[in-house]
């Protein structure tokens, strides 16, 4: 563990940075709990420049739980499509139902209330615990880890034990910062200590930071613990693509009619090349558990397809 010395001059020193050099970001100018829940719904597994555009959107048109919860899911998926993951938006739009019915439209700010509502996990809770409600919360995520773990233990955050890791970024908090404290970590290990290659020459912690030397000499590949990277599978033509395909088609249909299988069927085959029926029902059959699409009819060959309502 760094010693209390270490550890101050780390604060100060990354929040100096933070100061000059951190993301001027949409979510970080409010303080509306909202706001700040649905742009952590909307990053998950989605880049901040997709991102920020469709919040904006989806607050001008939602501003409120209430809202949100008023609106048809169909509406709610149309504003969605283009981030990926449509899921998110069936999962956002219950948790604002579930919000206005139950919670007065008011987000809670206890952990567990929190992580009962739908499609908030325990990183999403302490997120919004620490940035809305400036709780003294941990918040873990990758860049936050990695750049804990190199800087103090001199590897990538897999060679160090989880509980270790989670002490530490206990015992490093910036008391009554923690909103401040983990976006400093966030963009320093988003724009300086990244994954494959740090840029160690502009690093104001190099002097303190146990893994400095070895990447210096070795590189990343130095350090025990893998390097994790994140290497895109191609998206064009997989499972996600093809759900993603058939929602967008859903949402150019007119008034909210529905496309019969075989209409589906064809247009799929136009993009794809040949298609069997097994594969799309399959297909149809996930994104309707998934709340996405409703399917009407008694036999699966006569199918209509829309957006869930």
């Amino acid at each position: 563990m760094p010693d209390l010395r270490t550890i101050r001059y780390v604060q100060e020193k990354l929040c100096t940075w933070y100061r000059e050099y951190g993301r001027d970001l949409p979510w970080r100018r409010t303080r509306d709990p909202y706001a700040i829940l649905v742009s952590e719904i909307m990053l998950q597994q989605t880049q901040v420049d997709r991102v920020i555009p469709k919040y904006h959107t989806f607050l001008k048109t939602f501003p409120t739980f209430r809202e949100l919860a008023k609106a048809s899911r169909a509406k709610v998926i149309h504003l969605w499509v283009g981030l990926g993951y449509n899921s998110r938006a069936v999962r956002l739009h219950e948790l604002a139902t579930t919000v206005a019915e139950c919670h007065k439209g008011r987000l809670p700010r206890e952990l567990k209330q929190l992580e009962a509502l739908p499609g908030i996990g325990p990183y999403t809770a302490r997120a919004v615990r620490s940035f809305a409600y400036h709780e003294q919360e941990t918040v873990q995520d990758t860049n936050i880890r990695r750049v804990l773990a190199r800087l103090y233990f001199g590897k990538n955050p897999s060679a160090v034990a989880k509980r270790i890791l989670e002490h530490t970024m206990v015992k490093t908090e910036l008391p009554g910062k923690s909103s401040m404290w983990y976006q400093s970590l966030m963009d320093f290990g988003a724009l300086v200590c990244t994954s494959a290659a740090p840029k160690c020459t502009q690093c104001p912690l190099r002097s303190v930071c146990t893994a400095y030397p070895t990447i210096r000499e070795k590189g990343v590949q130095g350090l025990q613990g893998r390097v994790v990277t994140y290497a895109q599978s191609r998206f064009k033509g997989s499972h996600r693509y093809w759900r993603g395909k058939i929602v967008a088609m859903l949402c150019a249909q007119k008034s909210g009619r529905s496309l019969n299988i075989a209409t589906l069927h064809k247009r799929l085959e136009n993009a794809k090349g040949s298609q069997n029926d097994l594969w799309l029902q399959d297909l149809l059959g996930e994104l309707q558990r998934d709340g996405l699409i409703t399917l009407n009819g008694r036999q699966k060959s006569c199918w209509r397809i829309k957006l869930a309502r």
